[in-house]
């Protein structure tokens, strides 16, 4: 580094041992400025970064700063993290290259702190998690996971007590605490613990099966179809399978997907929202016929679909999977009084036509499915009946307070059954609700802005729209979003992911093609920025 070298660098070089010493060291000027200009913070869910060397890249010392930030909420702050009735922290992980180490890390550095931890040593998915907690009995719950993110990524997502994310007033409180402990406190302590971990582990047998039980009640209807799902190598494992093959759908596989790899496989990430992850499973459904083709993310909370309609198979958007979904429980599962959905600000709104159509009432919160968790665990909204967001999260009933990819699949094929049993598909259902609610385009771009360099480019370009907005729009501005409405009801949407180094751009038109066109609005401005 330089002479005007951060004092985190500083910090970090005193205190390091031989080893870390020389990975700090050993970094680029680029990659020093980045990491140490950047510390470790909680986005949009949860802490998502690079594993890497320094305070903004994940590895044992941020992982264990972070879990001893919590263990000093909880001791200090015990009101900032609701809880769940219960003394202990319940540990989760997903199938990444070391997330057993930073389970174990962090379950380590929480017993220095005297707060109790129970440790899930096999991967697990964040929707079993959530289920557990809301369960009852724990104090609060921690995901070793980086979600959708690339191999390359890692990460840590925290929960409260009753299954839900923490929203920024608990995140603050554990920010607070970031600020005021030392990185390195506890983590030579905490690594000889390690060597022999003796941490109490939840029954892992018990709560699958407890959680398959939840997300395969829905009401017997004795239809069945074929299909051809996968869980990309991830922390869903065989769950996915086992729930859809328990509602009587002949299930197809590609076997090695269904165990962990940290690589995923050589996939560029393991989202659903992606089409190049059904490259595998594809054929496979082709050559059994499959009526829907399915895959959840790394950490098996969000769902991705594709329908065959004739010999073609068609993929569903997050919106489209909200809107059939909705229309399925809607016409099969009583209606509760007072009932309500929510949706985030930037996810499409056919699928809240389509509820208020049944009499529904909508929230609309900001970007997160940690503001859905939040809204569900509110009496006084009601009684919760569903949410859903743009990138294929979903959540229907009581079982958890997060999304759950594997209960949407569940859901997904039970409403493809019944309207195979009509003669239709999900795609010919999708096209009936647009024409009776209303048309509703809508599109989805994110521009990549990699770098300490992108990251200030991107604040640039986000001051940029903010001060010079378009003559025929209105802007409006909540947190991190800003947000354009133009003549002929279309509207767009830009945000800075909380999770990777991209600027979203989210575009809705009531008019048939209407957001087709919406972001070459956008683009030359967006571009100019990157260049």
């Amino acid at each position: 580094m330089t002479e005007n070298e951060p004092a985190l660098y500083r910090q970090w070089l005193d205190n390091a041992d031989g080893e870390l010493r020389q990975a700090i060291l050993s970094l680029s000027e680029e990659e020093a400025a980045e990491t140490f200009a950047d510390p470790i913070s909680f986005g949009t869910g949860g802490i998502r970064r690079k594993e890497g060397v320094g305070p903004g890249r994940i590895n044992d010392v941020t992982v264990a700063w972070a879990a001893a930030a919590l263990a000093e909420t909880l001791r200090r702050e015990p009101e900032a993290i609701r809880s769940g009735g219960g003394k202990e922290v319940l540990i989760f992980r997903d199938t990444r290259q070391n997330s057993l180490r930073y389970a174990r890390l962090t379950a380590a550095v929480l017993k220095e702190k005297r707060i109790p931890a129970v440790l899930l040593d096999t991967p697990a998915p964040v929707p079993m998690l959530s289920f557990a907690l809301k369960s009852g009995g724990y104090r609060c719950g921690v995901m070793i996971t980086a979600s959708h993110n690339p191999a390359a990524y890692n990460g840590m997502k925290l929960y409260n007590g009753l299954g839900g994310q923490l929203t920024p007033a608990a995140t603050a409180a554990v920010e607070r605490r970031l600020k005021a402990v030392s990185p390195f406190d506890l983590l030579k302590n905490a690594r000889e613990r390690m060597i022999k971990p003796r941490f109490c582990r939840a029954d892992g047998d018990r709560l699958r099966r407890a959680y398959l039980d939840a997300v395969t009640s829905l009401p017997e209807d004795g239809i069945t179809l074929k299909a051809a799902a996968t869980p990309l190598y991830g922390a869903a494992g065989t769950l996915l399978r086992e729930a859809l093959s328990r509602r009587g759908h002949t299930v197809f596989t590609v076997p090695e997907q269904e165990r962990p790899d940290p690589l995923f496989g050589g996939v560029a990430a393991p989202n659903p929202e992606d089409p190049a992850v059904f490259d595998l499973i594809r054929p496979v459904g082709e050559a059994n016929g499959a009526d829907l083709l399915l895959a959840v993310d790394g950490d098996g909370d969000r769902c991705g679909c594709f329908v065959r309609e004739g010999e073609r198979y068609t993929a569903l958007s997050g919106n489209d999977i909200a809107a059939v979904l909705l229309h399925h429980l809607c016409e099969t599962v009583p209606i509760p009084d007072r009932g309500y959905i929510v949706r985030t600000a930037v996810s499409g709104g056919l699928g809240e036509k389509v509820a208020a159509a049944y009499g529904l009432r909508a929230f609309v919160t900001p970007t997160g499915f940690k503001y859905i968790g939040e809204a569900l665990a509110d009496d006084d909204n009601g009684v919760f009946f569903a949410g859903y967001e743009e990138s294929g999260g979903f959540l229907w009933g009581s079982h958890a307070a997060d999304k759950d990819g594997i209960a949407a699949a569940v859901l997904l094929c039970a409403a493809a059954a019944r309207q195979k049993r009509a003669g239709k598909t999900l795609l010919s259902d999708l096209r009936e609700l647009r024409t009776a609610c209303g048309e509703e385009t809508a599109r989805t771009e994110r521009f990549a802005f990699p770098g300490l360099s992108g990251r200030r480019r991107m604040e640039a370009c986000l001051s940029y729209f903010k001060t010079n907005p378009f003559p025929d729009g209105d802007l409006s501005v909540r947190g991190d979003t800003l947000t354009f409405r133009f003549p002929g009801e279309r509207k767009a949407a830009l945000r800075p992911s909380g999770t990777e180094p991209y600027l979203k751009l989210y575009c809705f038109a009531a008019a048939p093609g209407g957001a087709e066109t919406l972001p070459n609005r956008f683009r030359p401005v967006i571009e100019s920025f990157r260049r």
